[in-house]
């Protein structure tokens, strides 16, 4: 497995490994030695991580050719919609629009920049 991929999508989740270890019940120093590369997930462990953030085995597994921009932005999608209803800005069972998730990820573009902007 591709430990940066798999650190790569928790961070981006903004996800700690405590956090996955707590969903998944894998201890955290386990998924900690999958990103490293030190230790390697069983297939049902492997199944578990990809259903967790919604991405193939073989994406984990460096088997898939890369996203387009289309399938790139459908991932981004998920990923905000995860982080609204992991921080309560959204209900689980609640729906955006293709509009407003997409109005939404400029305005945490443009935000990011106006931030890093701000600590210069």
């Amino acid at each position: 497995m591709n430990g940066d991929k798999l650190k790569n999508l928790r961070e981006k989740s903004e996800l700690y490994q405590k956090d996955i270890s707590k969903d998944l019940h894998i201890s955290s120093s386990t998924i900690g030695m999958y990103e490293q590369g030190r230790r390697e997930p069983d297939n049902n462990t492997l199944k578990k991580l990809a259903n967790y953030f919604d991405v193939s085995t073989d994406y984990l597994l460096d088997n898939e050719k890369p996203l387009s921009k289309t399938e790139e932005e459908l991932v981004e999608k998920e990923i905000l919609k995860k982080v609204l209803i992991k921080y309560g800005y959204m209900n689980y069972n609640e729906d955006l629009s293709d509009n407003e998730l997409k109005k939404l990820m400029e305005f945490a573009k443009a935000n990011k920049k106006f931030i890093k902007e701000d600590n210069n």
